[in-house]
C-alpha cells in the first residue's frame, strides 16, 4: 500500500464528509467504459494499419517483380535511343582525326598495360582503374556530344569534346609513367 492510500485509509472521515452529487456514479462508470471502448479499439485499429501496410508493400513489391522485364525493356529501349541520338552527331572531319587519335593512343596506351604491370592480377586492376576513369570521362563527353548536337558548329563545345579525349589519353599516360617507374623503384631496392 502505497502512503498516499495508507493516508486516505486512515482520514476517511475527512473526505467521505459530503454526498456525491446526483448521478455521479452513473457519469463516471459511463466515462470509464468509453475509455475502455476506445483503449479497446485503439490497438485493433493500429494492428488493422499494420497489416494494410504489410499488404501494401506485397503487391507493391509483387507487381514490380512482375513487370521488372518490361521496366528493364523500357530503360534499355531508351538508353539505346540516348546511345543512338549521340551517335549521330555530324562533326567535321579534322574533329574526327582528332579523336581517332586520341582515341588510338588511348587503346594502345590501355594494351601497354600488360606489358608493365608487375603481374596479370595487377594488370587487370589497373586496367579497371583505368576503365572506371575513362568511362567517367565518356559520361562528361557524351553529356557535350548532347549539347553540341543542339548547337552543331559551337568552338566552345568542340574544344570541350577535344579537351574530354585529350583527358583520355593524358589518365592513360599517367597510369603508364606511373607503371614505368615501379620496375626502376623494384630494382632499386635489390
Amino acid at each position: 500500500m502505497s502512503f498516499l492510500e495508507k493516508k486516505i485509509k486512515e482520514n476517511a472521515v475527512f473526505f467521505d464528509d459530503r454526498e456525491l452529487p446526483e448521478g455521479h456514479q452513473k457519469r463516471f462508470i459511463e466515462k470509464l467504459n468509453q475509455k475502455r471502448q476506445t483503449q479497446v479499439k485503439s490497438p485493433l485499429m493500429y494492428s488493422m494499419f499494420k497489416v494494410a501496410a504489410a499488404l501494401l508493400i506485397l503487391v507493391a513489391a509483387a507487381w514490380m517483380f512482375l513487370v521488372k522485364d518490361q521496366i528493364i525493356h523500357f530503360a534499355s529501349e531508351k538508353g539505346s535511343q540516348a546511345i543512338f541520338n549521340v551517335i549521330n552527331i555530324e562533326l567535321p572531319d579534322e574533329l574526327n582525326t582528332t579523336f581517332a587519335f586520341y582515341d588510338s593512343n588511348s587503346a594502345d596506351d590501355l594494351s601497354k598495360i600488360d606489358e608493365l604491370a608487375p603481374n596479370e592480377e595487377e594488370a587487370e586492376k589497373i586496367k579497371k582503374l583505368a576503365s572506371d576513369k575513362l568511362q567517367t570521362i565518356d559520361a562528361e563527353l557524351a553529356a557535350i556530344e548532347k549539347e553540341y548536337m543542339t548547337n552543331p558548329g559551337s568552338k566552345q563545345l568542340q574544344a570541350a569534346l577535344v579537351n574530354s579525349k585529350r583527358k583520355k589519353s593524358e589518365i592513360m599516360e599517367t597510369i603508364l609513367n606511373q607503371l614505368n617507374k615501379v620496375p626502376q623503384t623494384n630494382q632499386a631496392a635489390f
